[in-house]
């Protein structure tokens, strides 16, 4: 399992401070952690995605940022 640079960065500076014997522990849960974030926050854009009409609203706003 592998995780986005800045995660796993977050996660060793953490698990850096913490004394050894604990090290283990603190990577395996910060990596759970942010699997899980991972997966709510993909299925909280699924949903909303699918609102059409924030969907449009998007849309516009990326006209604006084209222009």
């Amino acid at each position: 399992m592998t995780l986005a640079g800045d995660n796993a960065l977050v996660v060793g500076l953490a698990a850096s401070r913490v004394a050894y014997e604990h090290r283990t522990q603190v990577i395996l849960w910060g990596t759970v952690g942010a699997v899980l974030l991972r997966i709510v926050f993909a299925a909280v854009t699924v949903e909303l995605l699918a609102l059409v009409g924030l969907t449009l609203a998007g849309g516009i706003l990326l006209l604006w940022v084209w222009w």
